[in-house]
């Protein structure tokens, strides 16, 4: 009678484990099936993302550490550009690599002033950025028609002008 009682338990416990196995197969194959839908171009975009987005918040709460961070970010979203063949767009991120480290740069605290003292711009420095955007924008626009294959030209170009001119008046404290 006791064999018969362990032989029991003995199946139960193997139908057990084999239960066990199939849902973890079930788990794989829903794991498999999850990541050949996405490639790692994908996962490296988002991450790319989740480090400008970090960048930009720390940079809008005035702390020092979301100039590295950034640099980070246009060095992910350069090569993201490169590989996916936008290389405007990946000289645009080299090209922000310095106004960033110029940021960095300028926000180090110094002996008299131990806070980051942000100016405001008055009417007239406003209209002076908005016709700097504007006249840059139209001639990067213009050497884009000419001399590239861009089905973009204005988007491009005054959003270009646009990203550098905002960089410089962060990295200005502005």
């Amino acid at each position: 009678m006791q064999k018969a009682s362990q032989n029991i338990g003995i199946n139960t416990n193997l139908l057990k484990f084999m239960a066990l196995i199939r849902q973890l197969q079930s788990y794989y194959n829903i794991y498999n099936t999850l990541i050949s839908k996405i490639n790692m171009l994908q996962i490296f975009d988002f991450c790319t993302m989740i480090v400008n987005l970090l960048c930009t918040f720390l940079l809008a709460r005035l702390y020092v550490i979301g100039w590295p961070v950034g640099i980070v970010g246009l060095i992910m979203s350069a090569g993201l550009f490169s590989v996916s063949g936008l290389y405007a767009d990946a000289i645009l991120q080299m090209i922000l690599l310095f106004s960033f480290g110029y940021g960095w740069y300028s926000w180090q605290p110094n002996f008299s002033h131990k806070k980051i003292v942000v100016h405001r711009l008055k009417i007239i420095g406003w209209l002076k950025v908005l016709v700097s955007i504007g006249v840059f924008g139209l001639l990067v626009s213009q050497l884009l028609i000419f001399y590239t294959d861009s089905t973009t030209p204005y988007m491009d170009g005054f959003t270009s002008v646009a990203s550098l001119v905002c960089v410089f008046l962060a990295s200005r404290k502005l």
